[in-house]
């Protein structure tokens, strides 16, 4: 599998930026492409052109497509966990966002650690194991720079994050209001976005491991909680 870098451009080409964060559901962990439905294989087939994707994995070996330069828009390569060919949500999401508004160039910046917690890791200050925010932001601001080498001016406009089953079945739930507040001030801060657009995924209430924990409906209602914060700029997605 050979990366495909995206065609640096002349000028400064307005560029619209999202950025894909959280734990091993935002990775896209046993998401295989052979697998994809008839009407759904053109996201792997012939992902848009004009999408970018700078993805970094912290964890495993690095697979090919996820070393963190930005490139086309494309599945994950042999090297994502299980040997076969993964994908997150960025796949259909940066088609489906280029299409939107009218195939003009769009980026997804990707940073993911499989079973990492908000509390645990992502906090920007007081992380109570290995920190990933640091990781993480050095990365976005890498991904940004990399977009101005190619001549495009990069606007940032929405965070999507999929992340809390590990807060959910470790004990640090009742945290979660907390620290997700925090945890979108830091970002809106540190990439100086003040009005940075959030979209939090619930946790999957069917999932067996989570289903009735009482973790699980604390770090959703956490969630919606946030909301209350700053309804215009933060959304929070349904997955029930």
């Amino acid at each position: 599998v050979v990366r495909v870098a995206a065609t640096p451009i002349v000028g400064e080409t307005p560029i619209d930026v999202v950025i894909v964060g959280g734990q091993s559901n935002a990775m896209g962990w046993g998401s295989n492409a052979a697998k994809l439905s008839a009407e759904n294989r053109h996201y792997a087939d012939a992902p848009n052109p004009h999408a970018l994707l700078g993805y970094h994995y912290q964890g495993l070996g690095d697979p090919v497509a996820s070393v963190g330069s930005m490139g086309l828009l494309d599945t994950q390569g042999s090297g994502f966990p299980g040997h076969f060919d993964g994908f997150g949500p960025e796949l259909s999401m940066g088609t489906d966002l280029t299409v939107g508004i009218g195939n003009k160039p769009t980026a997804i910046i990707k940073f993911t650690v499989g079973g990492a917690g908000l509390n645990q890791n992502f906090r920007k200050v007081g992380a109570t194991s290995t920190p990933y925010y640091s990781p993480m932001m050095t990365h976005i601001k890498t991904m940004l720079s990399q977009l101005r080498a190619m001549g495009y001016a990069p606007r940032l406009r929405a965070f999507f994050w999929l992340q809390g089953e590990t807060d959910a079945l470790y004990g640090t739930s009742h945290l979660y209001e907390a620290n997700i507040i925090q945890f979108m001030a830091d970002i809106r801060n540190d990439t100086a976005s003040p009005w940075l657009q959030f979209y939090l995924t619930e946790l999957n209430p069917n999932m067996p491991d989570l289903a009735d924990k009482p973790g699980m409906l604390a770090v959703n209602a956490a969630m919606h909680a946030a909301r209350q914060t700053n309804p215009c700029d933060i959304q929070v997605i349904p997955t029930d």
